[in-house]
């Protein structure tokens, strides 16, 4: 093998895993699914109705929203839900995310706050639970898997006669930007340096 040979090759096995990069990026890494069965005794949280705002009525399939963490912790659902907690916590036991949704009228509303615990570095996105923060009684209670990176949850409910009224693609860790963009800087550093060598 000639170096120009060598050099194309190391720059594609670096273009290939930059793009492997971006494509696990985009996805969830560790998704786990839960579960809430809706019955008389267990009013689950985010279990759906139409309440305005919705173009169709998503019978006979289900609601569904995606939930993550935003600059006020604060999202809108287009339908109504009912209120309660969807709690995330890590491996090993420690608090990660907090899905609430807010029974405004009835048990049931629009609002839905995601908070998190604050990782290090500082980042603007995690919002704390508020002090004395309690799961409420009808909470559902999830533990992550993976890496710390990308995790997400899908969260269905389940009406009382069996099918799936809702179903909540909760994205509870994402990649950090930065990390991505050191990798690219890291390859184009690499790609001169070795271009002035051969």
């Amino acid at each position: 093998m000639n170096k120009r040979m060598i050099l194309r090759l190391m720059v594609s096995l670096y273009v290939l895993t930059l793009a492997l990069g971006l494509v696990s990026a985009s996805a969830f890494g560790s998704v786990i699914e839960a579960v809430c069965r809706e019955s008389v005794t267990n009013p689950c949280p985010g279990f759906a109705i139409p309440g305005g705002g919705e173009a169709i009525p998503h019978a006979p399939g289900p609601f569904r929203a995606t939930i993550g963490e935003v600059g006020n912790h604060l999202q809108f659902l287009p339908f109504l839900a009912f209120g309660g907690d969807v709690v995330i916590n890590e491996p090993n036991g420690a608090f990660s995310d907090d899905v609430q949704f807010n029974s405004a009228v009835l048990g049931f509303g629009h609002d839905v706050f995601m908070f998190s615990e604050q990782e290090s570095p500082f980042d603007a996105l995690d919002v704390t639970p508020p002090p004395g923060f309690v799961p409420s009684p009808n909470a559902v209670f999830v533990t992550e898997v993976g890496s710390e990176s990308v995790n997400g949850v899908i969260y269905k409910v389940i009406s009382p006669d069996g099918h799936v009224n809702a179903v909540y693609t909760i994205i509870s860790d994402v990649p950090e930007p930065g990390t991505l963009s050191l990798l690219g800087i890291g390859g184009l550093a690499l790609f001169k340096r070795l271009r002035r060598k051969f």
